[in-house]
């Protein structure tokens, strides 16, 4: 966390961006993880992206 401070319209800006979409599927998590443990933010790396989520989440399409 840097601390700084957004305005609520810089926030708005950022998540109302066109082609930003939001829902309860898990997209390209596994592969974020993966770059985090490879660069030493994280010890364990996942083998899959339901690692990373509570089981009610194993039932969505994610990645």
């Amino acid at each position: 966390m840097s601390g700084e401070k957004s305005t609520v319209d810089a926030t708005a800006a950022l998540i109302t961006k066109p082609g930003n979409s939001y829902d309860r599927t898990p997209r390209g998590m596994l592969l974020a993880a993966q770059f985090m443990h490879r660069i030493g933010l994280i010890n364990a790396e996942p083998a899959t992206w339901k690692d990373l989520f509570f089981e009610e989440a194993h039932d969505l399409a994610g990645n």
